[in-house]
């Protein structure tokens, strides 16, 4: 809610009392702070990214030990880090602001790597310290970096509300 001092006049109440209006529709659909035009869309984007950057990783990882590369051995690697991802982008709401590196995609890619870590380990297999670095090095690679590309790329398009105090000293 506004609160704006009213001024003499037939439109407004006395001098000395406060017109009481809501929010500007102006002020309604302007982004957030720092926030990105057509957030639903990039939102969903940085997910579908960031399950790529698993499957990528899954992919390379049978390729380089010889594993057949098909559908099922790649869900059967990959879904931990999945559903990793999935969970790490609820908790930290990255719709928010989906290309940040800090907080968002810091937090989503380490709850991305202790959610299909734990995961291995309950269904017994391998979390060995070797594979937990390897993973936790290209998973934050792939994950931080399209970020940061995509920052970079996207850097004209964020809205910077200003005041009207800021937009007066400009």
């Amino acid at each position: 809610m506004v609160v704006r001092a009213a001024t003499l006049g037939a439109d407004g109440p006395p001098c000395g009392t406060a017109r009481v209006t809501g929010p500007s529709s102006a002020a309604q659909d302007a982004p957030g702070p720092r926030q990105y035009p057509g957030g639903m869309f990039r939102s969903l984007g940085a997910l579908v990214g960031d399950l790529l950057v698993v499957i990528l990783f899954v992919a390379i990882g049978f390729v380089q030990h010889g594993t057949p590369l098909t559908t099922e051995n790649i869900f059967l690697v990959g879904w931990p880090f999945a559903a990793g991802a999935l969970l790490g982008h609820l908790a930290i709401r990255a719709w928010r602001a989906p290309f940040r590196i800090w907080p968002h995609g810091l937090f989503v890619w380490a709850i991305t790597l202790a959610a299909g870590m734990a995961v291995r380990t309950l269904f017994g297999a391998g979390t060995e310290v070797s594979f937990v670095i390897v993973t936790a090095i290209v998973t934050a690679v792939g994950m931080l970096g399209w970020r940061a590309v995509a920052l970079w790329l996207t850097r004209g398009e964020r809205v910077v509300p200003t005041t009207g105090e800021d937009a007066s000293a400009r």
